[in-house]
């Protein structure tokens, strides 16, 4: 792990998130291919609730490494969110 995307991660952790979306940013634009910055970009639009943009960079992180098990588990997180319903609030 490089240590610009260190350093976006602890931006991230602090809750620096403005930072943190720059530095990602900048690497992404160097080498989109860069599995740990894909994930902190799923990280940053989860917390936005941005779903398909999570998904999004989940499934690049995935064509790049298809086993990493962080990118799968938020995805299966993301997935049941998306396809969560509630009967009740449709039948009252």
């Amino acid at each position: 792990m490089s240590k610009e995307i260190e350093t976006a991660i602890a931006y991230f952790e602090a809750e620096n998130i403005e930072k943190s979306l720059v530095i990602v940013n900048q690497i992404l634009e160097y080498d989109a291919d860069n599995v740990d910055a894909l994930l902190l970009k799923a990280k940053i639009s989860y917390k936005f609730q941005e779903w398909g943009d999570t998904l999004n960079y989940l499934n690049r992180a995935l064509e790049v490494d298809s086993e990493n098990s962080v990118a799968l588990n938020l995805k299966k997180i993301v997935l049941s969110i998306i396809n969560y319903w509630n009967k009740d609030s449709f039948n009252p």
